[in-house]
């Protein structure tokens, strides 16, 4: 008899029957309050009217278009839509399925647009399963157990705090620089751990990183 994986551990024994906004009810009917929101999917709630709606509209009329072979209105809308909102600049959009997709595209264009290979990430950080965004992944070694050789070039600096150099009076202390900088394409942060939820990256500290000049 099939059975799922077990490399993924379920972390509630709850067996979900039906969602209705922030709760969750079982098979045997009992009401579970839903801290998780699908890791971020379900941020309007669970079956929320207006997306049960828009879902079944859109599946009545067309189900997938992969747009390097076709083009459809919904994409267009939504990719305008983005447009509306994001910071000066940003003005190419990538859409893709999951968050080890991302973590690989961001990769790619990173090393791609600086010609540098290698990339800084924080310890206790998660990026993903895949090859790549898995040696990129610190939060535990059961992501990147097994499949040896992981992908070169990962440098990992400890979060939360930045070393400084030393100071005196009347100098203002700074990030210490890798002697890898120059080779650095890019750098990236995972603020919030979905493996660790009561641990994050302070704000005083995301605000201190700043783009290499």
């Amino acid at each position: 008899m099939a059975q799922l994986s077990p490399q993924l551990k379920q972390a509630t024994p709850v067996v979900a029957d039906r969602g209705e906004g922030v709760w969750i009810y079982d098979e045997a009917g009992n009401k579970h309050l839903d801290f998780t929101a699908g890791i971020g999917v379900t941020s309007t709630g669970h079956c929320h009217p207006k997306v049960v709606a828009a879902a079944q509209e859109q599946v009545g009329s067309l189900i997938h278009g992969q747009y390097t072979t076709i083009m459809h209105k919904p994409l267009q809308r939504l990719t305008a839509a983005l447009g509306e909102v994001l910071p000066a600049g940003l003005d190419s959009i990538f859409f893709s399925n999951s968050g080890s997709e991302a973590a690989e595209a961001a990769l790619r264009l990173a090393r791609q647009a600086t010609g540098r290979p290698n990339i800084v990430v924080f310890q206790g950080g998660f990026h993903g399963r895949t090859v790549g965004a898995a040696s990129m992944t610190t939060s535990g070694t059961k992501f990147k157990a097994g499949f040896s050789p992981l992908m070169p070039g990962v440098v990992v600096s400890p979060s939360r705090t930045l070393p400084t150099t030393g100071t005196t009076a009347g100098t203002r202390s700074r990030p210490r620089t890798s002697r890898c900088a120059s080779w650095t394409s890019s750098c990236r942060l995972s603020p919030t751990r979905p493996t660790r939820p009561r641990s994050s990256s302070s704000r005083c500290w995301v605000r201190r990183l700043r783009p290499r000049q």
